[in-house]
């Protein structure tokens, strides 16, 4: 029996679809290399990955509508925000869900951004980009721009 707790709190994080595909099917590339021997049907995956998306938004209202999902247990926090303004995201985050951010756990995020931009300065490249995906850019905004639009994505690709 599925069961659901009322007082959890959900939050997702969300970017532009386009962004996300390649990177998800790089991913799904990486464990079917491990665990395959059979090479992985890029456009196949990044198909998979943009109805996902499609589908996402039907699936958060129909938790609102199925269940006892409080809007004040859900935050919806767009990626943009939470890389250009990490700590103001995160303190509402605790302010909404009503946890306390105590100077510890700030400190402790503090740190471990700080140790993660100096990472970035000499990261190891894993490229890919949309038009590896072979998915048609202009058809996948269509299917994808009431996601988008729903939850205010910015475009990044």
């Amino acid at each position: 029996m599925l069961r659901f707790y009322p007082d959890a709190k959900f939050l997702h994080t969300h970017r532009d679809p386009l962004k996300v595909i390649p990177s998800m099917t790089s991913f799904m590339g990486t464990i079917v290399w491990m665990r395959s021997d059979r090479v992985m049907d890029v456009p196949a995956f990044a198909l998979v990955m943009s109805q996902e998306f499609c589908s996402r938004l039907e699936h958060v209202k129909a938790l609102f509508a199925l269940c006892t999902l409080r809007k004040e247990n859900y935050r919806d926090v767009l990626y943009q925000q939470l890389m250009e303004s990490p700590l103001q995201c995160l303190t509402s985050i605790y302010e909404q869900f009503g946890m306390e951010f105590t100077p510890e756990a700030q400190r402790r995020m503090v740190t471990w951004l700080d140790t993660r931009s100096q990472a970035k300065q000499h990261p190891v490249a894993h490229r890919y980009d949309f038009a590896q995906t072979g998915l048609d850019k202009e058809t996948e905004r269509k299917r994808l721009a009431a996601y988008q639009k729903y939850f205010r994505v910015t475009l990044e690709v």
